[in-house]
Formats: structure tokens, sequence, C-alpha cells
């Protein structure tokens, strides 16, 4: 052992002990607290599939029997998902209110489909994750709320069909304003960035607040919601998208007259 004094002079302290080694003894972990010892294995977890056409899933769901909850970070989910049944490589379907499930920090490479399902759900974090290369879409969700999908970084996302532009994120439904998708950055997708509904005036200002969209054919694709009068975004970048930056689908009283539609 040593120490350090004043004047850069440097004293050892002698060790007059033998050195002794303690081993461990038990085989039972009991209340150990095992958070240490498990974020040391997911940090190298690789799940991928056997090879590149057969795909793998993780699927989280509850039900009256289970409450199945996802932690996952630092974790690389590559060559997943299934391209003829449409099912991606994380699925959530249902998971309820109670227990948080959160994707953070994780890399999501090549998956045969998307990337993450949402469906029927609430209390998720998708938090600064990579997305790269994917089929058609990178994130979308159904029926679900209280999500917090940030910071995420999604690119490349191609057509399933000809006929059915990508999305690198995509709300189905009416329930965009009980969610929030913001600082995210989506490029390189062969359709919409964003493919989202209006619901009201209020509910793009906080709900998808301040995303960007970076080379995609379309930025940002707008749909009517069920009782929407218009629509505003805040904070919205986009940059060299191929077609235009903001796409709005009509309602039925716009298509009849062939004009503009009143969303835009």
């Amino acid at each position: 052992f040593f120490f350090s004094s004043r004047r850069r002079h440097t004293r050892f302290l002698p060790v007059s002990w033998a050195r002794r080694c303690v081993q461990e003894t038990g085989t039972e972990y009991g209340d150990l607290d095992m958070r240490a010892e498990v974020a040391l294995i997911s940090r190298r977890f690789v799940i991928r599939s056997d090879d590149q056409t057969s795909g793998c899933r993780i699927l989280v769901s509850q039900d009256s029997f289970s409450r199945g909850t996802l932690k996952l970070e630092g974790v690389r989910i590559q060559d997943c998902g299934f391209k003829t049944q449409r099912l991606a490589a994380l699925e959530f379907n249902p998971h309820n209110e109670g227990l948080t499930s959160i994707v953070k920090k994780s890399a999501f490479i090549n998956s045969l489909n998307g990337h993450i399902n949402i469906n029927d759900s609430k209390e998720i974090e998708i938090n600064e994750n990579l997305f790269f290369q994917a089929t058609e879409y990178g994130i979308r969700t159904k029926i679900s709320d209280m999500l917090l999908i940030k910071l995420n970084l999604i690119i490349y996302v191609t057509r399933f069909s000809e006929q059915e532009p990508a999305s690198g994120i995509h709300v189905q439904d009416d329930y965009l304003n009980r969610n929030l998708i913001n600082f995210n950055l989506v490029s390189g997708i062969n359709g919409y960035g964003y493919n989202v509904p209006i619901q009201n005036c209020q509910s793009l200002v906080k709900s998808l607040a301040s995303n960007g969209a970076h080379s995609n054919d379309y930025g940002l694709f707008v749909t009517r919601g069920s009782n929407n009068d218009c629509g505003q975004l805040n904070g919205f970048i986009a940059y060299k998208n191929n077609i235009c930056l903001l796409y709005t689908s009509p309602s039925p009283r716009d298509r009849q007259k062939s004009r503009m539609p009143s969303s835009a």
C-alpha cells in the first residue's frame, strides 16, 4: 500500500499480514439484488435469427393469467420479424396499464417486416434507439395510449408492396393526442416519414412536436381523424424530402368536389 504526502514525497505503508482470498459460498441467490448482473449480461446481448429469411419475434403480452413486461437496454435485435405473416421484430399485444415496458439505447437491424408494433397497449417507452432497415414501418401504434416515443433514429424502410407506401412512424387511429412522439428523426423512408391522424387543433402541437424528416418520399402524411377541424405543427424540421413536406388526405367532402383538402 502507499499514499502520497505533501511536497511530492511518497511513503509506503508496510503490510505485515498474509494475503488471503475469501471464497464465496452457497448456490442460492435468495433475496440478493441481481440488477447489476442483468445489466452486465444484457449489454452483450444479440438477439438474432439463425438466417436472414426465417425470422424471429419478441412478443410482450398480458392477459388475465399473466402480466408481461419488457426492460430492454443496450441490446441488438437483428434479422427478426416475419415478412409473410407481416409480424414485427418486437410486438406489444396487448400491454396493459400498471407495468411500464422500456426499450432504450438498443439497435434494431434488418427487421424482415416492421421494427416495433404496438397494439391495444399502454405505458410503453421507446427511447434513444437506432432502427435501421425494415419493411412496411419502423414503429406502428394502434389503439394505444400513454406511449413515449422519443429521440429515436429510424433509417431506411421499404414498401411491403408497390401499392402500400412505408412509414417511419405510423399512428393508425385517433389516439395521437394521448401519446408523446418527440425529437425523433426519420430518414430514407420509401413513403411517409410520419403517418398520423389529426383529431383536433391541439393534437399535433404537443404530441408530435420537435421531430425531423430527412430524405423521405413525403415528410409528413396527415389523415383526418374522427372529429377534427384543423391541425398545427410545432418545431417540425424537414430536409430533402423527395416529393413534398406535407401531404394531406382529403375528406369525403373534399374528394367529391375535387378540391384541396380543407385540413391543409
